[in-house]
């Protein structure tokens, strides 16, 4: 059942506050999986990775909000339905960073489609069709402590180079971010 949204569009204030909000709450996502990693519990790390990791993504997702004209319902309606997409936030992650080194775009959905999987193989009890038999998270990977580490650098970097002019000059305001909105994307040609 789709669920209909509205395709109003946003005030570039609360766009702002959204962005803000999901650097937040990645960096605090991001943070907890570090404690987790360091208390071995790497399942957890690499969940709570991955959910920082859709927090960011979230964060592109506004931003590319801003640069919507009011009459572009098509973008509104996409972003609306994609807030609460983890398969698409987790997209639009790996097409803003990583597109342009995919020479196979199949490749690029294949890579998407595994991201999933290991999410769901974090924390969720699984169910192998082939033979008929429940898993426990995490039985998929071999060596689960090297790959939570990898998830956590990786996720670390991520936050860091989406975040970047804040990481170089402090924390932004509401208004210095609406300020870049403005900068960055709507001035007249």
């Amino acid at each position: 059942m789709n669920k209909a949204y509205s395709v109003a569009p946003i005030s570039k204030n609360e766009l702002a506050r959204g962005f803000i909000y999901c650097r937040d709450n990645s960096e605090r996502l991001i943070k907890d999986a570090e404690i987790l990693y360091n208390y071995g519990s790497y399942l957890s790390a690499i969940s709570n990775c991955r959910l920082g990791n859709e927090e960011t993504a979230k964060a592109l997702m506004i931003w590319s909000a801003s640069t919507y004209k009011d009459d572009e319902l098509d973008k509104w309606d996409w972003f609306y339905r994609s807030l609460f997409d983890h398969k698409e936030k987790l997209r639009v992650l790996e097409y803003q960073l990583h597109w342009e080194s995919y020479e196979d775009k199949d490749k690029f959905h294949e890579i998407i489609g595994n991201l999933m999987r290991t999410r769901e193989h974090t924390i969720y009890v699984g169910f192998n069709e082939n033979d008929g038999t429940f898993n426990m998270p995490g039985e998929f990977f071999d060596d689960l402590p090297e790959t939570s580490r990898i998830e956590l650098t990786y996720s670390q970097k991520i936050h860091q180079l989406v975040f970047l002019v804040e990481y170089l000059t402090g924390k932004s305001t509401v208004e210095q971010i609406v300020d870049a909105f403005n900068v960055n994307f709507h001035q007249e040609t």
